[in-house]
């Protein structure tokens, strides 16, 4: 609420009175324009922090973090500040045991930091190199831009399905590019790193399973993660979320 401010001017000749002119108006001090106002600040404020969430929201849907995980909890603030100095990752364990889950909250927390990531699951990498037709330069040029840019790469549940050539082969070369600009990733997967290799092995190129192994392996360093438990989606309501 407002009140008018005013100011006195003399009086206009013999025996006038004082008169009163305004010059504006001024938040009023009574009880009931202070709540209103505390209101209206308390609202503005709740709208402003929804317009920001709402914008963290569609970043983190760009990086291509699925839908199911969009509020995953980030990692303890060690893992995030290790993830911006540019050290890797390596998440193993069963099935259900929250690997996506981590690994979506951490790549949450890296975007919020203002840095750049990217979110693919090995699945995903050979449905966007093979695409309707089969491989195409392009197409493989395209992809490999995209893994190869962010700060940070989460390559989601990697050995889940048996890799091809093509898909092994763009592994690689990602892996590499991004071990030689320091950029680090985030995998993770059913398998231990040395049963991956095994699981590799299916492209039908020993040589390169072994390159991709040990790039990942030599990438990770001490950061190698062991995720054990019960499966969570068997868990009511604290499953929800985890894979």
């Amino acid at each position: 609420m407002l009140e008018p401010m005013t100011v006195e001017l003399p009086p206009m000749g013999r025996g006038g009175k004082p008169r009163l002119l305004a010059v504006g108006v001024r938040p009023c001090g009574c009880r009931e324009a202070e709540r209103a106002r505390a209101e209206r600040e308390a609202q503005e404020a709740a709208e402003a922090a929804a317009r920001e969430a709402a914008a963290r929201r569609r970043a983190h849907e760009r990086c291509g973090i699925p839908p199911k995980f969009l509020d995953a909890p980030a990692p303890d603030a060690a893992t995030v500040s290790k993830a911006l100095a540019g050290e890797s990752f390596y998440v193993h364990g069963p099935v259900g045991t929250g690997k996506t889950s981590w690994a979506a909250g951490l790549a949450k927390a890296v975007r919020d930091a203002g840095r750049s990531v990217a979110f693919a699951s090995s699945s995903r990498i050979k449905g966007e190199l093979f695409g309707t037709f089969g491989p195409s330069r392009e197409s493989e040029e395209a992809l490999f831009a995209r893994l190869r840019s962010p700060h940070l790469l989460v390559l989601d549940d990697l050995g889940k399905e048996p890799a091809s050539r093509a898909v092994a082969a763009m592994l690689y070369r990602v892996m590499d590019e991004r071990d030689g600009l320091m950029r680090p990733v985030a995998v993770t997967s059913n398998f231990s790193p040395q049963d991956l290799y095994v699981r590799l092995c299916g492209c039908g190129d020993e040589s390169v399973a072994d390159s991709i192994a040990s790039r990942i392996v030599g990438m990770c360093g001490g950061n190698v993660i062991a995720m054990g438990g019960r499966d969570m989606r068997t868990l009511p309501e604290a499953g929800k979320g985890k894979r």
